[in-house]
């Protein structure tokens, strides 16, 4: 995990590009999770300033500040947290995301987690099509953050109740300079390990099953012994392959 630096004014707003390849993604998810702003936030009065909170609960999705995003994940969350004030939230956390920028001190991981994000049954069907697609549309475009390892996305989703094994199927759509590269710089591209046991995952997650996989590591080694891939495509192969079988 990266953790993110001390915040510094003026904060970048994260506001999408429309010529992102997250842009549609976005714009379905403010159409579909159309909230109002709720009666409350959903989070500890002492740890969220009453200005702040006058503000968030003034605005309109798409207005809200980065900074009044950044000081509410602060807050503890209060018992029997409220979709209501999620469902608020969440387009513009995921804006902020999809723009490569931290929406909390504590690195990407938990950005999704603070509601079940990931259970279709909490959803309408057109709110769970969106969700859905940010996520797969998020993943796909790994390199957009670069001061996190995509390998943490991973664990984000997970945190956020999306099935290991659903994730996992998406990368293996992935071409093979992707799925090298997702894993290669989430780690080998600034010498740090490549695979690890995430502290924000369940105890019951782990991604060792399917980066010890026959079908991942047939790719990797088809990858590494076709030399028409070209050398540098080779070894980064060759260092995922290496990685994932010492893991």
């Amino acid at each position: 995990m990266t953790l993110s630096k001390a915040t510094v004014e003026p904060m970048d707003q994260g506001r999408i590009d429309p010529a992102s390849p997250m842009a549609d993604a976005i714009n379905t998810l403010y159409k579909h999770l159309d909230y109002p702003a709720p009666s409350h936030l959903g989070v500890c009065d002492c740890c969220v300033s009453a200005r702040t909170t006058k503000s968030i609960l003034s605005k309109k999705q798409r207005d809200l500040s980065r900074e009044e995003i950044w000081e509410w994940f602060q807050g503890a969350t209060i018992d029997d947290f409220p979709q209501e004030v999620w469902g608020f939230l969440l387009p513009r956390i995921a804006e902020i995301l999809s723009c490569g920028l931290y929406v909390c001190g504590m690195g990407a991981e938990i950005a999704l987690s603070r509601f079940e994000t990931g259970n279709r049954n909490n959803w309408s069907a057109q709110q769970w099509a969106a969700i859905d697609t940010f996520q797969q549309t998020f993943l796909k475009n790994f390199r957009l953050f670069k001061d996190e390892g995509p390998v943490d996305f991973l664990c984000m989703f997970v945190c956020a109740g999306w099935p290991i094994d659903a994730l996992t199927d998406q990368l293996l759509n992935f071409c093979d300079a992707d799925l090298i590269d997702f894993f290669w710089s989430s780690g080998a591209s600034d010498g740090d390990p490549i695979f690890w046991e995430n502290e924000f995952l369940p105890k019951d997650v782990s991604l060792k099953p399917f980066v010890k996989s026959e079908v991942f590591l047939s790719r990797m080694e088809a990858v590494v012994m076709d030399d028409g891939r070209g050398p540098e495509l080779q070894m980064r192969a060759s260092t995922v392959f290496e990685a994932a079988m010492i893991f």
